[in-house]
């Protein structure tokens, strides 16, 4: 793409939206703090994905407090805690066996 083509491209990217507030009539402090609350999500969002590797150890200890700790690996070994529950294939059979099961009153 040549240099005129990405400036129009962007030109027509930020005019368009421009445009539809301004034939809306929305108040311009509105619009400002619209413009701010979006400006802070996405500088969140920033600062996030580009500390990543900072933010994991906090993240790998709210899902172990909300989820519990559910693994551990020792060696080439991951050792996965199975589910206290029956499995779904358990609770289908018991389902299908029980619901055919004639009743003589």
């Amino acid at each position: 793409m040549s240099n005129g083509a990405e400036f129009a491209f962007y030109a027509i990217m930020l005019v368009l939206p421009l445009s539809a507030l301004l034939s809306r009539r929305v108040p311009l402090a509105r619009t400002a703090k619209m413009a701010l609350a979006w400006i802070a999500i996405f500088g969140l969002g920033l600062i996030i994905v580009g500390q990543r590797h900072r933010l994991l150890p906090i993240w790998e200890n709210a899902r172990d407090a909300l989820f519990g700790h559910n693994k551990h690996v020792v060696g080439a070994t991951a050792h996965i805690a199975t589910a206290a529950a029956p499995s779904l294939n358990c609770f289908l059979h018991n389902v299908y066996y029980r619901s055919n099961i004639k009743r003589t009153v």
